[in-house]
This record gives structure tokens, sequence and C-alpha cells, in this order.
């Protein structure tokens, strides 16, 4: 998958990357790795490399494998439909940056909580644009997917709940300005829920299945609209999924299917 390369090497560099900054901000003149980090570290490298290496030898990959051009391109089109057309987003930007204001104007944004700041952003943004050297599948279409932005989420989520507990901390003594800011919380918080709703991603899956089982008399079906069961597209009869969904008492008997 996606993951596993992406989120080693980009942890790599970043951590490599926050102990420079983190040794600028103390004004050493160099810096040196321990030895438990190299320990860590370096084993993480080579399994990550390892792990993309395999990918390029893994079947699936090989059938939709696409230039790293085009993958970008891609890529960018996904963006565009994740961070854009879909404002989800929007609020909880519109609450990490509220809170990041609040933390700069009342000067309890500590020096090490911007540390973390920047180490979590460098992660996340390097993290995203490294996706596409994943590989393409087809039931990713556009590479970005509410399953491959999860570290983003947890990390975006992680900022908010902790400069939440912080100006929270900062207002406790004053019921005024806490209960104005739990309320503006609550607030994006429900816009975000109503704008968030559980989609439906395997309807078409549903109905195939559906139709599949209630075959009595075809022994093949063609199903007019391209649709990944199993996780991939079958254009031409599979036989292996046909006796999956027997041995599942999906279908009465063995039915092929192609789409």
């Amino acid at each position: 998958g996606p993951l596993n390369f992406a989120v080693c090497i980009v942890f790599i560099f970043s951590y490599v990357f926050f102990t420079i900054l983190n040794n600028y901000y103390n004004q050493k003149s160099s810096f040196s790795f321990s030895k438990e980090e190299i320990i860590t570290l370096v084993p993480i490298f080579l399994l990550s490399i390892y792990s993309y290496i395999l990918s390029t030898h893994n079947q699936m990959g090989i059938d939709y494998q696409k230039p790293i051009f085009e993958m970008y391109n891609i890529f960018f089109n996904g963006l565009k439909v994740q961070f854009l057309e879909d404002n989800t987003y929007l609020f909880i930007t519109i609450l990490l940056i509220t809170n990041v204001v609040i933390l700069l104007i009342s000067n309890t944004f500590s020096k090490k909580m911007k540390m973390i700041f920047i180490f979590l952003i460098l992660f996340s943004i390097t993290y995203i644009f490294l996706l596409p050297f994943g590989g393409y599948r087809p039931w990713r279409p556009f590479i970005l997917r509410y399953d491959t932005v999860i570290p983003f989420n947890i990390i975006i989520f992680g900022m908010i709940i902790g400069t939440s507990i912080v100006i929270l901390n900062y207002l406790k003594e004053n019921l005024k300005l806490i209960t104005l800011y739990i309320s503006f919380v609550l607030y994006i918080g429900v816009f975000y829920l109503n704008k968030d709703q559980n989609q439906v991603f395997n309807k078409d899956e549903k109905n195939m299945l559906n139709t599949l089982s209630t075959v009595t008399s075809e022994d093949t079906i063609k199903f007019l609209k391209p649709c990944p069961l199993f996780w991939s597209i079958s254009k031409y009869p599979n036989t292996e999924a046909s006796e999956l969904l027997l041995k599942w008492n999906i279908t009465s008997k063995k039915v092929l299917y192609c789409n």
C-alpha cells in the first residue's frame, strides 16, 4: 500500500530536520545522533526501501502501473477534490487557525509547541506529496482517499486538541471567555459533523453481490458499470472469485462475472 514507504521515509527525514532545527534554536554548532537513535532509524529506513521494492513486484500494482508524471496529475486532481471541492476540511482549518491566533495573542504559544507544529506540518505535507509513489489502484481513483489521509487527519485533530487544551487552561479563570470559546468549538463541530456525513462507498459492490446472489439460470454475468469486486475490476470472467462466492453461499452455483 501507499502508507508504509511514505510514512517511514517522511518520519525519518522529519525527525532529522527537527533535530537540526532544535539544535539551531538551542544555539548548538553541530549535532549528532545517539546510538539508540541510529539503531532505530537505520532499520526503519532499510525496511521502508525493502517494502517499496516489494511493492514494485506486486502483480496488482504492475497491472495498474502508471508513469509517475501521470500519477501526480491524478494526485493534484484528487487534492482538489479532497480539500477544495469538499469543504469538510474548511471547518477544522478555521478552528486550528483560530486556536493558533489565540495562542499567539495570549503569548502562550511556547517554543516547544512551535517546534512540534513545524515537525507535524512538515511531516503532513511531505507524506501527502509522497503518496503517488505508493502506486495506483482502481478503487482509489484520485490516490487521495479517506484511508490514505488517515495520518494527516490524526495529526490535524491532534493539533486542534492540543491547542484547545492549552487555551482552556489559559481561560479557566474567565468564565465568560471560556464559555464563548467552547460555544465556538461546538458551533464548528456541528457544522463539521453535518458536512462529514458517512458515505456509502460500496453501494455498487452491494448491488453486484445482490445480482449474483439471485442468479438462477445464467452461468456468466456481464456488468455494464465498472465496479471493483474483491478490490479489482474483472475484465474477463473471474473463476477464483466465483468459487469464493459459492463457498461463502452468496451464490447457489458457480457464476462467472466480468465488468
